[in-house]
């Protein structure tokens, strides 16, 4: 709103009022891309299958096949103290595609503990409950799409 002064009769409009409108105007145009941002939704994963519960469950998303499921290529990654034979974590995305690779550390020495041929002594498991067979399942095989909040259920593999 404009000030206005009486004096000698006369009304007259202060020169702050256009600056404020401009710079009001101004910020709208630099905060409404902000808005325009992707939108972020909820990746609910829910693992079973637990047959220890003492440990820890390291469970890493990808958004990269060329990453996936390598321990340094992970888009978010979360440690979850496994307190029974079933754990939940949530992680806040934005749309897109993903997979998961998880393992429960058993002994918290923070890899994926392997017999002598690389097969895993510790659960582990993946995304669409991929069971691999000689070597880790691809990207392709393990992805689902984000659009909306997902909930994803993952059993334990223990060999």
């Amino acid at each position: 709103m404009a000030d206005i002064q009486l004096s000698t009769g006369t009304c007259k409009q202060s020169k702050k009022a256009p600056r404020n409108v401009i710079f009001f105007i101004f910020l709208l145009l630099i905060l409404e891309p902000l808005s325009a941002q992707k939108n972020n939704y909820t990746i609910t994963v829910t693992v079973d299958g637990i047959e220890k519960v003492y440990g820890n469950l390291i469970i890493s998303l990808y958004n990269n096949a060329k990453f996936f499921p390598q321990d340094t290529g992970e888009y978010l990654s979360k440690t979850v103290p496994v307190n029974g034979t079933s754990v939940t974590c949530i992680f806040n995305v934005p749309e897109g595609t993903y997979a998961i690779a998880l393992y429960h550390d058993e002994n918290d020495n923070n890899r994926c503990d392997r017999n002598f041929l690389g097969i895993p002594r510790e659960g582990f498991g993946f995304s669409n409950n991929i069971k691999p067979s000689f070597s880790a399942p691809s990207f392709k095989a393990c992805k689902f799409s984000v659009s909306r909040n997902r909930r994803i259920s993952i059993s334990l593999l223990h060999y």
